[in-house]
């Protein structure tokens, strides 16, 4: 009876281990992708550090713009165009996913969007010190969160088609139409995601855009 209760035990132990395994893999590629995001989160910051005239400048006119667009436009402007910045990226990573060797880029498209975000919060700080960075906290940050999210979600199932397109050529194994329903089921559901984000910039920008007139 001991010997039967310990060998279920460590039967039940095993299955815990290779369980926990199993989802550890799973959110490794969620961690890689986060990962290299905060690479050009980074990168995109110590660039702008640099202050280089041609860079600067251009930034200015870029951020000058989108700000004044978030003072002077309506809730419904301000959404489309939020939306339509975002839904780019999530298309690309969208189609990536029907690629074989589609992998890398999610991780380009990742650490792009980190550089742009990365020199877009340096800017404010560097310009408009405190008053920048309250304006990036209360309304950039909460939407491109978001927006963020979103993308790593996408990507990491578009990784995770690609890979599966990939075995097909060594194993010769198809695809189900169920995997692809299934893929094509989960970006729609993501492009909720990037609709409630666009709700909340709009939102934010009629609310709070007021306060920050540079």
């Amino acid at each position: 009876m001991r010997t039967s209760k310990i060998v279920r035990s460590l039967n039940f132990n095993l299955e815990n281990i290779n369980k926990s395994k199993e989802i550890f893999t799973k959110k490794k590629v969620f961690y890689l992708l986060l990962f290299i995001f905060t690479i050009g989160l980074m990168y995109g910051s110590i660039l702008l550090q640099n202050k280089s005239e041609n860079l600067f400048s251009l930034l200015d006119i870029i951020q000058q713009t989108s700000a004044k667009n978030k003072i002077d436009d309506s809730f419904i402007k301000i959404m489309i165009s939020s939306f339509s910045s975002s839904i780019i990226f999530l298309f690309i990573i969208f189609l990536s996913g029907f690629s074989s060797i589609g992998q890398p880029c999610p991780f380009i498209i990742l650490f792009l969007k980190g550089l742009s975000v990365g020199s877009c919060i340096s800017y404010f700080y560097l310009t408009y010190s405190f008053k920048g960075l309250l304006y990036v906290l209360i309304i950039i940050i909460p939407s491109t969160f978001i927006v963020i999210f979103t993308l790593i979600l996408s990507s990491k199932e578009s990784i995770k088609l690609s890979n599966l397109l990939f075995n097909t050529f060594l194993s010769k194994n198809i695809i189900s139409i169920k995997t692809l329903k299934l893929y094509i089921i989960k970006n729609m559901i993501l492009v909720c995601f990037l609709l409630v984000s666009a709700f909340l910039d709009g939102l934010l920008a009629v609310l709070f855009a007021d306060m920050f007139k540079f």
